[in-house]
């Protein structure tokens, strides 16, 4: 893959990239999923906003 520089570190981040793969569904923003189901997520915080927490 050639992003960390590291050929052990990097055998984990390709795996977490194939299994993620697998499921784009899984990946998108949960506010829009809410949206399409009515659900008004005016105030709601972005996606990764809790990390910063």
């Amino acid at each position: 893959m050639g992003t960390i520089g590291h050929e052990k570190k990097e055998e984990p981040l390709e795996a977490l990239i194939a299994q993620l793969s697998q499921y784009p569904e899984a990946l998108c923003d949960y506010q829009e999923k809410l949206r399409e189901k009515g659900i008004d997520t005016e105030g709601f915080r972005p996606m990764g906003s809790a990390e910063e927490q």
